[in-house]
């Protein structure tokens, strides 16, 4: 029987379909690595043609192939060269906000199948990637560019793309009859030189011998037949004149004996004029006291004070000593007032003696006491609790200057909200919804055992004017937290119940306001300890007072949280006989706004036995945009 032999064909694509081609990619190691190795170190690596890269529309680059391809060649691994052929343009999409290096690859293995030569292969024999910029090129890589978008751009534009790391490379000198280009790789044709040459002045003997100095100037001139009775020497005495010879000369002093004798110093004149027939019993020495004198020397003496015990008038002055300073120096009145400054702190007029500042701290000697035990029962300020005490809806959207926007919309239920064009950031401003107050402690039969009341809930976790990147034409759901339900007061000799959270207000998936925590419930005074009272709910929420087996005083309910967009529902106050005080049995006052959080119920107490009061529910969270 003959041997039979089974060929198994593969497919692979159509080598003009494809934008980009690598050379020879056969498994066999003979052929494969014998073409790929064929020009190793005859050609450098870079880009020889094409892969030109420019702004696409909208965010796209272009990689240009130009008019006949594009070329460039690879070293790949220590042995090999590979050629990559660029066929048709390619268009490749970026992001803004992104710094990135658009990188040409080619990958060579002995042995494995591409998809060049195998359409089942999903290994690609050469493509483009996207690198950061940052990341240092591997084997069988080079940049195209480098390109660089900010934050918030639409289109790419040509001063983002950067080629300066882009290796480019060319094989050969092209002649060019141009006489005008400016291509280095481009050599000038025998036309182009003659063209050149066309131009040029002739070469003249004459003009030849006159390209030197002055003086071989002159000299020629002399030897051309010019009349002249200066000698070269004399003629190179003009070198360094700048204007008229004559004019210059008619400006100078003439010369004089008696004048050249005075050119000296003072000592020197003075020895001339007695040398001249001067008299004068004083000496040259002495003479020369008077030099820099400007005035009567008698009358400056006249006008200074003697050193020892000087009588001054007027208003004589001293240099400031610098602060601290003390030594014999003078201390002048700028010196004294900055230190009495210094020692009152730059009080005003009103408080710069100990006198005034006892009587501004009302002659207290535990001042420090008084004012601490003051503070302890105040509320910590706050500016923007402040400015919103009061106001309505609309005093708050004035407030926070929501109204004078050109693009604002208050949601108070659930919906959507569809961004507009050109829009690529909101404002939100808002808060989650606010928890319950919770239930109050019913009061036992024992008429001196007070129930505990309970927490206030916490209001709404709240943000103002928070910016949020969006994207033109997205629909985005909009979820506004309910606010969370009371806890009911419990029945007599019973506990309360616990407010629920509140819930959560967003913006898709780009913002999260979480509820405030419902407040815990008031419990029943049993047994001889003192009922604790509820927990606040988490933020701002208040805890309940406790109860007491040995009071008739009854408890107080925790007040709910407050926020940027709501105040808390007040405490209630339990009662001491069935139907005989307010808030018996009812639910806690209610909160105003959005956010905020309920009020805790208070715990009673009854010979009788009663019902602890209700807490009352957190409001509802609001979200506003603006854009």
């Amino acid at each position: 029987m003959s041997e039979v032999v089974v060929v198994t064909a593969k497919s692979f694509p159509d080598p003009d379909t494809l934008p980009l081609i690598s050379d020879v990619q056969y498994r066999e190691p003979y052929s494969s690595a014998g073409m790929n190795r064929k020009l190793r170190g005859i050609i450098n690596e870079g880009f020889y043609t094409g892969f030109t890269p420019s702004p696409g529309d909208g965010l796209n680059l272009l990689i240009s192939s130009g008019e006949n391809g594009g070329s460039a060649s690879f070293d790949v691994g220590a042995r090999y060269q590979l050629t990559v052929r660029q066929q048709s343009d390619i268009t490749i999409a970026m992001t803004a906000g992104t710094a990135m290096r658009v990188v040409l690859e080619v990958r060579y293995v002995l042995g494995q199948e591409t998809y060049q030569v195998n359409s089942a292969s999903s290994i690609q024999s050469t493509q483009i990637v996207l690198l950061d910029s940052a990341t240092e090129l591997s084997d069988g890589q080079l940049e195209i560019c480098t390109v660089t978008i900010p934050s918030g751009k639409t289109q790419l534009t040509s001063d983002m793309i950067d080629t300066s790391r882009r290796v480019n490379q060319t094989i050969g000198v092209v002649l060019s009859d141009a006489l005008d280009g400016d291509r280095s790789n481009v050599a000038a044709s025998e036309k182009a030189v003659g063209l050149l040459q066309e131009g040029k002045q002739p070469l003249a003997t004459n003009l030849t011998s006159l390209a030197a100095t002055t003086a071989a100037i002159i000299a020629k001139l002399i030897e051309l037949g010019a009349t002249n009775t200066v000698s070269l020497a004399e003629l190179n005495y003009l070198d360094g004149v700048t204007s008229a010879i004559q004019t210059q000369l008619n400006a100078k002093q003439p010369l004089a004996t008696n004048l050249t004798s005075l050119a000296g110093t003072t000592a020197t004149i003075i020895a001339k004029l007695i040398e001249l027939g001067a008299t004068t019993t004083v000496s040259l020495a002495e003479l020369n006291y008077l030099d820099g004198v400007t005035s009567a020397i008698q009358t400056q003496l006249n006008a200074k004070a003697p050193l020892a015990s000087p009588a001054l008038t007027g208003v004589p002055t001293a240099p400031t000593a610098a602060a601290g300073t003390n030594t014999t120096q003078l201390a002048n009145t700028a010196f004294v007032t900055a230190a009495i400054a210094a020692l009152v702190g730059s009080s005003p007029a009103t408080l710069d003696t100990l006198n005034e500042l006892a009587a501004a701290l009302g002659n207290d000697a535990n001042f420090s006491t008084t004012m601490v035990n003051a503070l302890a029962g105040k509320q910590p300020l706050d500016s923007t609790l402040t400015s919103l005490a009061g106001k309505t809806i609309s005093g708050l959207l004035d407030y926070l200057g929501l109204d004078t926007l050109h693009g604002v919309q208050r949601f108070t239920a659930s919906g959507s909200w569809t961004c507009p064009d050109n829009v690529t950031t909101v404002y939100l401003s808002g808060c989650g919804a606010g928890g319950g107050g919770g239930g109050g402690g019913g009061a036992p039969d024992a008429s001196t055992k007070t129930s505990s009341s309970a927490g206030g809930g916490g209001a709404g976790i709240a943000t103002l004017k928070q910016a949020v990147t969006v994207v033109p034409g997205r629909v985005y759901i909009i979820t506004i937290g309910a606010g969370g339900s009371a806890g009911n007061g419990g029945a007599y000799a019973s506990n309360g119940g616990s407010g629920n959270s509140g819930g959560s207000t967003s913006f898709g998936s780009l913002l999260t306001l979480a509820g405030g925590g419902g407040g815990v419930n008031g419990f029943a005074a049993t047994g001889t300890s003192n009922p604790i009272g509820g927990a606040g709910g988490s933020p701002g929420g208040s805890g309940g007072s406790t109860g007491s087996i040995n009071s008739i005083v009854p408890s107080i309910g925790g007040s709910g949280g407050s926020g940027p967009f709501g105040t808390g529902a007040g405490a209630s106050r339990g009662s001491t006989g069935a139907g005989t005080s307010e808030g018996t049995g009812s639910s806690s006052p209610q909160g105003s706004g959005y956010g905020f959080g309920g009020g805790g119920g208070a715990g009673t107490l009854g010979a009788t036995g009663t019902a602890g009061n209700n807490g009352s529910a957190g409001g509802n969270g609001i979200l506003i945009l603006e854009w």
